[in-house]
């Protein structure tokens, strides 16, 4: 018959450090007990915290590394060129490792986040265009800025890239 393990629980400990803390502080020594079981009950409950959550930061981390290495060369590619997707970053450090040299998301790819209505897909947007291509980097742009703003600033990209930029059609 195999053994039964014994399941702890330990869920209730970290909420109920400030709390043993002060409680072992005044049988210990009174007010001045409780005071000092206060704050180093919070300060060990702080220190689990970050602790435990780096843990599974890391562990999440590897698990999804782990995923993306076992995509083929050509996956990653795909993936890497994708500005949506939230496994690029990974995409290209593990292409990065195999050797391989990384395509970015070209500018084209980057043009419907720069102009969409959602404030927030053109932050994304901003935020790649920025980190691929820093000499683009302008002074005084924001996600905020409405579309149209945008497409004025893409035309100018494209008129100075003297790339074949495909502008979006405004809705209408």
């Amino acid at each position: 018959m195999a053994k039964k393990r014994i399941n702890f629980n330990l869920a209730w400990l970290p909420p109920a450090m400030p709390v043993v803390g002060p409680i072992i502080g005044w049988v210990i020594a009174g007010w001045l007990g409780a005071l000092v079981g206060l704050l180093s009950g919070c300060v060990a409950w702080l220190v689990l915290w970050v602790a435990l959550t780096f843990y599974f930061i890391r562990l999440s981390l590897k698990r999804q590394r782990q995923r993306v290495g076992k995509l083929s060369t050509e996956e990653l590619c795909q993936i890497a060129t994708n500005p949506t997707s939230r496994d690029m970053g990974l995409a290209i450090m593990e292409l990065d490792r195999r050797g391989v040299e990384a395509p970015l998301p070209s500018l084209e790819s980057l043009i419907d986040l720069l102009s969409s209505e959602d404030s927030n897909r053109r932050g994304l947007g901003m935020s790649m265009l920025f980190a691929l291509y820093p000499s683009v980097n302008q002074t005084g742009w924001s996600n905020t800025d409405p579309p149209e703003v945008w497409r004025e600033r893409i035309a100018c990209l494209h008129k100075e890239s003297h790339e074949p930029l495909q502008l979006p059609h405004p809705p209408g």
